[in-house]
């Protein structure tokens, strides 16, 4: 009878072992039976070079493809088919991180890295080399990822790197800087086409749950003044989920917009058509995954305003400005004319035309805006201290051709003259993509200012250098509210002083009649 029980004991423990093993899976991304050579890439291990960067994109497809899913990475393992005479590398460190890439380009995207592993020294060894992280990466399961290997600065001599196993992708799957003379990280490096084969070891999630409500980043709850081409954007709220719906109108709860739209797993939406002016919205997300919905999902709403908006230049032609992200910081000048103006009012919200190479995300940026009777630049910079700050905070820039609209925190009131825009990128970390532009144009006034630098930190109150003056200018829409809902007499100029004129004698001057409240002016 004893013997039983503890046969009945072992068995139970067996079972409970193997149920606890069977929620680990192992999955292998990559059989290339090809090896880099003793001095080449994309090696994770590596004396050649005194010091690198190697970073490999894995797609989400990809590791669901070989039997991957949400859930938390352990750990992940490259396969060495020789070390050579590969020395041991000081700080070795791994990194993870989300990312929308779905292929590299030659720069390292910007972000916050989770660092999951890190050695002293580390000197691989023939075989599959396992690296069990400090802390283990939640994978969402719909993501891409990023995995980054980072060392420091070698003593002694270049030796040789670690022949390791690789296999060829379709897209740019490897990126890598190498340095002899100082430390790495770079801001870019050289692409390829091939990455290491490599092994996750990941415990699924066990969605016994639905996820939470996500959380609202814009626009704010019950916001006015809202532009009609404005976007939802949300995050997750946490419990991993698959995918979000949407539910949108103009009735509450909302639903004759769209009802239970499934967007799959994007965190933004932009209405088409535009909006209406003067008009509630409410919207609710209701994330989902295996397990159900997401439960008490609240409603926002927002009220768009009386706006009008306008767009001035063709966007045939690209350029890095009104912000220059290949630089670490810079600051622009810009006019726009009055007769392109068109009309007077709170400018509320500004839109620009971009295309980029890699997407940046929550990215700093400031606008100043201000009215000058200049018809050009060539003098120098306005005065920044003449001009209003409108808007000091984070912007993201998609990957491609997008419309970046931007809600001023700060509402300006124009009422004539030439509108001054100013802009300044803040020092960051590092530079990004020289091909992410901005769709422009150029006249032929010099109406524009740049300045860029990698290493001067510039006082955007009062610029250090005159930057160079040019006369290319973004592709703007302007988002106007009138300044009353009634009819509004504006006249610009507001006065002129003729002097002295004689009887008979000509004088001249061009006055400009503008509607700057709501309705029809009559006049």
């Amino acid at each position: 009878m004893k013997r039983m029980i503890l046969f009945t004991l072992l068995l139970a423990f067996v079972l409970g072992a193997i149920s606890t093993l069977d929620a680990q899976i192992t999955v292998t991304i990559g059989r290339g039976t090809a090896a880099n050579n003793p001095t080449g890439a994309p090696t994770p291990y590596g004396t050649w070079y005194k010091n690198f960067r190697q970073q490999y994109l894995f797609r989400a497809s990809e590791i669901v493809d070989a039997g991957g899913s949400s859930g938390n990475i352990n750990s992940l393992a490259f396969h060495v088919q020789a070390v050579n005479n590969c020395n041991e590398m000081p700080n070795f460190r791994i990194l993870l991180k989300h990312t929308d890439q779905s292929e590299l380009s030659t720069v390292f995207e910007t972000g916050t890295y989770q660092e999951v592993f890190v050695a002293n020294g580390f000197l691989p060894v023939n075989g599959w080399n396992t690296h069990t992280f400090n802390t283990p990466f939640a994978w969402n399961g719909v993501e891409n990822i990023l995995v980054e290997i980072v060392i420091g600065m070698i003593p002694g001599n270049f030796s040789q790197n670690a022949s390791t196993y690789y296999t060829p992708t379709t897209f740019n799957s490897s990126l890598r800087c190498q340095r002899d003379s100082y430390n790495v990280p770079d801001t870019s490096g050289y692409q390829s086409l091939h990455r290491a084969n490599i092994r996750f070891n990941i415990t699924e999630s066990v969605l016994t749950d639905p996820p939470n409500p996500a959380a609202l980043l814009s626009p704010a709850n019950v916001a006015t003044q809202i532009s009609p081409l404005t976007s939802l954007s949300w995050t997750s709220g946490g419990g991993v989920p698959a995918g979000f719906k949407l539910n949108f109108g103009t009735n509450y709860p909302p639903s004759n917009i769209e009802n239970n739209l499934d967007l799959g797993y994007a965190t933004s939406y932009t209405p088409d058509p535009a909006l209406d002016y003067n008009t509630t919205y409410y919207w609710q997300l209701i994330p989902y995954n295996a397990s159900g919905d997401a439960q008490a999902c609240p409603v926002w709403s927002f009220t768009t305003g009386n706006n009008m908006f306008f767009t001035i230049g063709e966007g045939d032609e690209y350029e890095r400005v009104p912000w220059d992200f290949f630089y670490r910081n810079s600051l622009y000048q810009g006019l726009y004319y009055q007769d392109e103006m068109r009309i007077q009012g709170s400018i509320t919200a500004l839109s620009f035309y971009s295309d980029f190479a890699i997407p940046l995300v929550n990215t700093p940026i400031r606008i100043w805006l201000g009215s000058t009777t200049q018809e050009d630049l060539s003098a120098g910079w306005i005065d920044p201290g003449t001009l209003t700050l409108v808007f000091d905070g984070f912007m993201n820039f998609p990957l491609g051709a997008s419309t970046i609209l931007i809600p001023l925190q700060t509402l300006y009131p124009y009422t004539g003259g030439n509108l001054v825009l100013y802009t300044n990128h803040p020092m960051a970390s590092s530079s990004h993509n020289y091909d992410d532009r901005f769709l422009v144009q150029s006249s032929v006034q010099y109406r524009a200012r740049k300045l860029q630098s990698n290493s001067v930190l510039y006082n955007f109150m009062s610029p250090q250098e005159p930057g160079t003056l040019f006369s290319t200018f973004p592709k703007t829409t302007f988002h106007i509210a009138p300044f009353t809902a009634e009819p509004l007499f504006a006249v610009t100029p507001a006065d002129y002083d003729f002097g002295t004129v004689l009887v008979s004698a000509p004088a001249h001057q061009d006055f400009s009649i503008a509607n700057a409240g709501g309705g029809i002016l009559g006049i």
